[in-house]
C-alpha cells in the first residue's frame, strides 16, 4: 500500500506526512472503540449497582487517555514497517506496479511498507487490537443481558422494558461502526495484502504500497 497525503501534511516529508494520516485513523478508532466499550461496561456495572469507578471525576479523562495509549502497538508496527523507506525504493515499486502514479510519489508526499512481512504484522496487530475491544464489548453485553433477566422479577414492567431497550440501542451502536467501517476497511486491507483486485498479486515484490485518502 502507498499512503499519499494532501493538505498541510504534504509538506512534512516522506515519513511524517503520510504517517500522520494513519496516526489519526488509529487514534480515532481507539477512542471510538473505548467509547463503545465504556458504554457497555457502564451498563453492566449500573445493573450491578456498582458504578463507583465511573462516578469518579477522573474516569472520563482516564478512559480517553488509555484509548490513545491502546493504539501504541499499531502505531509502532506501522513506523517499523516504513522505517527504512527511501524515495528511490518507493518510486521503483510504483514504476513496476502503477507507472501512471510515479509523478505523484516522486513529490515526496507518499510512503509505503518496505516489507510484505512487516505489512502483514501491522495488519495483524490492528486486527488483534480491534478484536480485543469487540470481544470485551460482547462479553459485557452478554453479561448485562443475563443479569437483566435475573433482575426482571424485581423490576417493574416499565423499568425492565426501558433497560432492555437501552441494551438493544447500545448493541446497535456497537454494530454500526463494525459493519459500516471495520468490515469494509478491513476487507480492503486484506484484498491489498493478498494482491487481489488489480492483479498485483501476480507480480513479484512488495504487495504493500499503502494508499490513504
Amino acid at each position: 500500500m502507498t499512503t499519499c497525503c494532501t493538505g498541510i501534511c504534504r509538506h512534512w516529508g516522506i515519513f511524517w506526512g503520510p504517517e500522520v494520516n494513519y496516526i489519526i485513523l488509529q487514534v480515532n478508532m481507539g477512542i471510538m472503540g473505548f467509547g463503545l466499550l465504556s458504554l457497555m461496561m457502564y451498563r453492566y456495572y449500573s445493573l450491578h449497582a456498582d458504578t463507583k469507578y465511573f462516578d469518579k471525576i477522573y474516569s472520563i479523562p482516564c478512559i480517553f487517555l488509555f484509548s490513545i495509549i491502546y493504539t501504541a502497538p499499531a502505531i509502532t508496527t506501522d513506523f517499523i514497517a516504513i522505517s527504512d523507506l527511501t524515495k528511490e525504493f518507493l518510486i521503483a515499486q510504483m514504476r513496476e506496479k502503477a507507472p501512471m502514479f510515479v509523478d505523484i510519489v516522486s513529490s515526496g508526499a507518499c510512503a509505503g511498507f518496505t516489507s510484505t512481512i512487516r505489512g502483514y504484522f501491522y495488519l495483524l496487530t490492528c486486527g488483534i487490537l480491534v478484536c480485543i475491544i469487540y470481544i470485551l464489548a460482547i462479553y459485557y453485553s452478554v453479561r448485562s443481558v443475563v443479569l437483566l433477566r435475573k433482575l426482571q422479577s424485581s423490576l417493574s414492567a416499565a423499568t425492565y422494558a426501558a433497560q432492555k431497550q437501552f441494551l438493544v440501542s447500545v448493541f446497535i451502536q456497537s454494530m454500526i461502526p463494525f459493519i459500516c467501517f471495520i468490515v469494509p476497511v478491513g476487507t480492503a486491507f486484506i484484498v491489498v495484502a493478498c494482491g487481489l483486485g488489480n492483479g498485483t498479486g501476480k507480480k513479484k515484490g512488495n504487495r504493500f504500497n499503502h494508499c490513504n485518502p
